[in-house]
């Protein structure tokens, strides 16, 4: 009886198979969710398992978290569908994933010293996975061809000066006349934001020279085949509107009209310059947080939710005539072993267990202050148990009630307009806070001046959804609603 598996048929929306079928060397596709851009990388790399027998070819992603976890999987069940499956010591197959390869099996031309990042196939075609939030790790590597997934979380510097000079193989090689040898190529969803639109240059570039570049744009509605009219009918009646056409249908998206945050500036509120180095005993670069300081003690910002629990780790800074609230992390569980707030916890203490000033400072809604279904603490009292047994000084900052939501709407724009002497300032870490400038940008208001929540029901991406805003807000009216000096009405008419 014949392997059915071996036998059977993949299927490439239009989309895919007119990526696939063009010989340019550079390619990229903005692809909606459910477009089948993951997938079409583990395609494209069968294509160069297939064409590129003993290359190097480089495979980078924000972190290796994300290749492992999300990019892979979509992969490999792809190469399944062509009938590869993964070499194990019990069974023989095709490829290995971040170990040393069967010493018979073909050697890869530029055959790494090391394996573990590494997913080395039976015909020596070597994929090198690249974290890019440790991108002067990989400075030096000589690659037979390279591709990018979700390109626009990538740094415009970091690509242009590190990552695509990595191409750059013998021209000698074997294979060195087909179009896939030094190819470049890009998956990425539709950038939200402003400082993500580089991406969109590759349009720019097919249409000067299509015979060198490449570029599509996908939609969810392109790969209905696959994914059913129900899922994206589904996806259309629980999301905003606003969120669907961008994550799904791959709209570029505009400010909302009527936004929560009209003074949010991603390019002014975000900093990518949070990184300083030093070297290790054995000789190493390490990466550091430049924007926590030592001394000073971290303040976490809370917002609870059956589905998704949040904080923020921020840090204020002191300086000449002003004070600035430093963002320096998001952290969040979407799916707990246990109990939500308490796995944030420890997740928390696994990243800051080493910070010196052991003081901690909470903030959040009134509601932690409420004890939860089926325990006798509070939110804020599981936080401050926990975290104390970790060695850590807590102190609830979250006392009476959460303020106006008029007076939480201009105490918030006032600071993020930065137009009045004395006034804090705020600066979000933007290699560590990915979603959080994405949930403020698209919080819209509805009524008299409450937060557009829709984005929080349903099955879309809860890290874009209103909560890391929310806990944005919680820290920002809790810390500064003393700078409520000023009368509304006078700032709202502009005499302020």
């Amino acid at each position: 009886m014949k392997n059915e598996e071996a036998i059977r048929e993949v299927y490439l929306n239009p989309k895919q198979l007119a990526f696939i079928k063009s010989p340019a060397k550079n390619k990229d596709i903005i692809g909606g969710r459910g477009s089948g851009k993951t997938g079409l990388i583990g395609v494209h790399n069968f294509q160069k398992f297939r064409f590129l027998p003993g290359a190097r070819s480089g495979l980078a992603a924000l972190t290796f978290g994300q290749l492992l976890n999300n990019t892979l999987p979509s992969m490999e069940e792809l190469w399944k569908a062509h009938g590869l499956k993964e070499h194990t010591d019990h069974e023989p197959g095709h490829y290995v994933v971040g170990k040393r390869p069967p010493e018979h099996w073909m050697k890869c031309n530029n055959r790494p010293k090391k394996f573990d990042t590494t997913i080395t196939f039976i015909n020596g075609y070597t994929i090198q996975m690249i974290s890019v939030d440790r991108i002067d790790t990989v400075r030096g590597l000589s690659l037979d061809a390279l591709d990018v997934d979700e390109k626009g979380w990538v740094k415009q510097e970091d690509y242009d000066k590190v990552l695509a000079p990595l191409v750059r193989a013998n021209k000698y090689r074997s294979y060195s006349g087909h179009y896939l040898h030094k190819s470049k190529c890009g998956f990425s969803s539709m950038p939200w934001l402003a400082k993500q639109h580089w991406i969109l240059r590759a349009e720019e570039l097919a249409v000067k020279d299509p015979e060198k570049y490449f570029y599509i744009e996908a939609t969810a509605e392109d790969n209905i085949k696959v994914l059913g009219e129900e899922y994206l009918e589904e996806a259309r009646m629980s999301l905003p509107n606003i969120i669907f056409m961008v994550e799904y249908m791959n709209m570029r998206p505009k400010r909302v009209s009527n936004a929560f945050y009209p003074a949010f500036d991603d390019e002014k509120h975000c900093d990518a310059f949070t990184y300083t180095y030093d070297k290790s005993d054995a000789g190493l670069w390490l990466a550091k947080d430049s924007d926590v300081q030592r001394n000073k003690p971290l303040e976490l910002s809370w917002d609870f939710n059956v589905a998704f629990t949040s904080l923020l780790v921020c840090q204020e800074h002191i300086y000449s005539g002003y004070r600035e609230l430093r963002v320096c992390n998001e952290l969040y569980i979407e799916e707990a072993k246990g109990n939500l707030v308490e796995d944030l916890c420890y997740k928390f203490i696994d990243e800051y267990r080493n910070h010196p000033n052991r003081d901690i400072f909470i903030h959040g809604d009134r509601n932690g202050n409420s004890k939860n279904a089926g325990s006798n603490e509070t939110f804020y009292e599981q936080i401050t148990r926990i975290l104390s047994a970790a060695g850590f000084n807590v102190y609830n900052q979250v006392e009476g009630l959460d303020g106006a939501l008029k007076k939480r709407y201009f105490l918030i724009n006032r600071i993020l307009g930065e137009q009045e002497k004395g006034m804090p300032r705020v600066r979000i870490n933007q290699n560590k806070c990915k979603f959080l400038p994405i949930s403020i940008q698209m919080a819209g208001m509805v009524g008299d001046f409450q937060k557009d929540k829709r984005s929080e029901k349903g099955s879309g991406d809860q890290k874009k959804a209103t909560h890391l805003s929310d806990c944005f807000d919680n820290i920002l009216w809790r810390k500064y609603s003393n700078y409520m000096g000023v009368e509304i009405e006078r700032w709202e008419a502009g005499v302020c």
